[in-house]
């Protein structure tokens, strides 16, 4: 998909929450095109590794990892 004009494989995207959030596993990420002419967004939906953890420093782990045009805009 593009963002900003960037290609992004959503798929690569998936790998790198998977690799680098601990507590996550299993996600997917879509790309949500509004029709308001606002940029394409990304959104990863998670399922935790265990009932109680939780993925609240998942967006901070990942603007580290990724460009900024990667990181999901809503992690779910």
């Amino acid at each position: 998909v593009k963002v900003f004009g960037n290609r992004v494989e959503l798929s690569e995207v998936e790998h790198e929450i998977l690799k680098h959030v601990k507590s996550v596993k299993s996600c997917r990420v879509i790309a949500k095109n509004n029709d308001d002419n606002s940029p394409t967004e990304l959104i990863a939906f998670c399922i935790p590794s265990k009932t109680n953890d939780t993925i609240e420093n998942a967006h901070d782990i990942l603007k580290s990892k990724l460009l900024d045009y990667q990181c999901p805009t809503k992690i779910i």
